[in-house]
Order: structure tokens, then C-alpha cells, then sequence
């Protein structure tokens, strides 16, 4: 959102403002079943539809959305570290996540990985918001990951669940989530440091992957990493990273009870959705020249309006007219309504005519 826009309205407009509305839901009570808390614990050493511990073997085995992902690993006798869940919400870069999971080896190392959750904000995936079954059937892949590194699998093994994951319609719909959370547990239960966080990785990715960013698809994270470029030369500040439309829209359907006024007033003023500079999208892009079509789709919306109004009102001054005239010639009612019926049906093609 534009920050400035913003704060005429509404005074000291923070991304905090937003935490309690939201905040995600970790229940794990649809395709998988089991106590969320113990889930990210990783305490759990078989869970239904999701994987089992046999005689020191991992058996990954799962099916949703018609699709079967299976595979099986040897597991070690111990443990490499001791992870702890922390359900304490929190947004980062304005994106809202369901806690953190602690991890620390024998030696003291520790390192965190970011969890999302049911309703978080994915400014990487075609689905801005994370909805309950994506984040669930995500999630199942994200825990034997772990759950297997936890147990000593080698660093390949993490990398085959992660790309067993990318046939499931549910994690192509948030690919580079699931990108990002592969790199937090290689980098956490391997190397025991921390990854930058999501919107560092959907810049780099941004950057790298340059040629698509013009296109429709990545329209919001085009917008998301140009907010975040901002933020990172300093004429911005974090908490002034707020979600897209969609996302919005999404939170208002499923939640139901939002109510909240920086929300109110941004789904009621379009003009508050902050779009990208034409010489940044240059500049990210390499374009010699480019031209922003959603602002000439705005002006030929805006003409197209003024145009069907002024042939509403010559329509009707003219109907006025040919009703005086009958009138005094004291012409039926219903041939006066046939003549009007007439009229109106040849307007109909500038009613509904659409300018691009």
C-alpha cells in the first residue's frame, strides 16, 4: 500500500495493526490429523496419512488431491538435535507467520525455521493466502523433512521429499514457499545457521528470474519486491509492508469478522495499492522502454465510463423528446414503449462496449 495515501487518512498506519486479524490458525484437523503443537514439535514418530517409523526406517507415504507421494529412508539410532515449537505469532516484512521452530544440536549450535500457517501471506504464490488444506498438505511435507533430519538422513534425502512435493497441486500452487522452507531446514538442521527471511528470498529470486516479472502472474510479487527494495535503501520502514488486494479479499472471506479500518478503507479506495515505478521495473526488468497497461486500462475504464454516460444521457434527452412528440399526437402507450424498447436495444452495443 501507499504509506503516504495511507496515513492521510488513517495516522500512524503500522503493519502491527493488522497482527490479531492475521494471525494464523495452526489446527491439523482435515486430510492429516494430530495436535499441531506436538506436529512441529516433531514428537510424533508416526502420523496417519503422512508417515511411519518401522524397525529404524522412515516410510513416507500420503495422498490428497488425488495425487500418492511415497518414499523410504533408514533412520540412525539417535537424535541430531532437539527441536522446540513456538506458536507465537509474528510478521516479518509484513508477512504473517505461525511461530517458529527452535533447533539445537548437541554442541550448542541453534538456528530457526519459520512457520507458516493457515492464512499467512504468500506474496511468492499464484494463492496469496495460504488456505487450510494448502497448509496442511505443505506442512506434512515440511514435518517429515524434518522429522527425517532429525533422525540423521542425509542432506539428499531432504532434497528428494522436496521434489517429490513439487507434483502435488497443492505445492505448485505456493512453490516458492516450499522453495524457501527446503532452503530454512538444509540450512538450520545442517549447517545450523539462519536463512534471511522469505522476502529476501523472493528478491533474489526476483532478480534471478527477471524476464518473468513483467508478466500478469507476478503482478503482486513484482509490487511485493519493489515495496521491499524500498525498504531496504531506507525510504521506507518494515512495518510499513502491508498485504495485496487479494489477500485481503481472501482474509475478508474467510475470516468473516474482520473489521479493522486500514483494511475498511483500503478495499473501499483502490487508489491506496501502491503500484511500481516505470524506472524501477526498467531497471529490473532490462527494458529499454515499457509501458504500464494497467494505468491505460484504468484511463480507458475511466473513458469508457464517461462515454456510456454521455450516450445514457443523449438516449434519454432523445426519449423525451419522442415521448412529447406522441404524446401530443396522442400516439398508444404501447407503441410509445415499443418505439423506447426499440431505441434502447440499439444502444445496447455502447452500453456494453469495453475500451482496451
Amino acid at each position: 500500500m501507499d504509506i503516504d495515501e495511507l496515513t492521510k487518512h488513517i495516522r500512524k498506519a503500522r503493519n502491527s495493526d493488522l497482527i490479531s486479524i492475521m494471525r494464523p490458525i495452526g489446527e491439523i484437523n482435515h486430510i492429516i490429523h494430530c495436535n499441531f503443537k506436538d506436529f512441529f514439535n516433531l514428537k510424533n514418530e508416526s502420523i496417519q496419512n503422512l508417515y511411519e517409523t518401522v524397525n529404524n526406517t522412515l516410510r513416507f507415504n500420503h495422498e490428497s488431491d488425488l495425487t500418492i507421494s511415497k518414499c523410504e529412508i533408514p533412520l540412525k539410532d539417535f537424535l541430531e538435535f532437539k527441536a522446540e515449537f513456538s506458536s507465537h505469532h509474528f510478521i516479518e516484512s509484513g508477512i504473517n507467520y505461525l511461530g517458529r521452530i527452535h533447533i539445537k544440536n548437541p554442541e550448542g549450535r541453534e538456528s530457526i525455521i519459520r512457520i507458516f500457517g493457515e492464512g499467512s501471506y504468500d506474496p511468492g504464490s499464484s494463492e496469496k493466502y495460504l488456505s487450510k488444506h494448502d497448509y496442511i498438505i505443505a506442512s506434512g511435507f515440511i514435518v517429515t523433512a524434518l522429522y527425517s533430519a532429525k533422525r540423521g538422513v542425509p542432506r539428499n534425502f531432504i532434497r528428494k521429499i522436496f521434489k517429490i512435493a513439487e507434483s502435488h497441486p497443492a505445492i505448485i500452487r505456493h512453490k516458492l514457499m516450499m522453495g524457501f522452507m527446503e532452503k530454512q531446514i538444509e540450512e538450520a538442521c545442517y549447517d545450523y545457521v539462519n536463512s534471511g527471511n522469505y522476502s529476501d528470498y523472493l528478491r533474489r529470486w526476483a532478480q534471478i528470474n527477471y524476464r518473468l516479472m513483467i508478466k500478469k502472474e507476478f503482478e503482486d510479487l513484482l509490487t511485493f519486491v519493489f515495496v521491499i527494495e524500498k525498504v531496504a535503501c531506507g525510504k521506507r520502514d518494515e512495518e510499513h509492508i502491508f498485504p495485496c488486494k487479494s489477500y485481503l479479499r481472501n482474509l475478508i472471506d474467510n475470516r468473516r469478522d474482520v473489521d479493522n479500518q486500514i483494511i475498511t478503507y483500503a478495499m473501499e479506495n483502490e487508489k491506496v495499492f501502491i503500484k511500481p515505478d516505470i524506472e524501477y521495473v526498467k531497471n529490473l526488468c532490462r527494458l529499454e522502454e515499457c509501458i504500464d497497461m494497467r494505468i491505460l486500462e484504468e484511463e480507458a475504464d475511466k473513458n469508457d465510463k464517461e462515454y456510456k454516460s454521455a450516450i445514457a444521457e443523449a438516449l434519454e434527452n432523445r426519449n423525451e423528446i419522442i415521448n412529447d412528440d406522441r404524446t401530443e399526437n396522442n400516439e398508444p402507450d404501447d407503441e410509445r414503449n415499443a418505439s423506447n424498447k426499440s431505441i434502447l436495444q440499439l444502444a445496447d452495443p455502447y452500453y456494453n462496449c469495453e475500451i482496451y
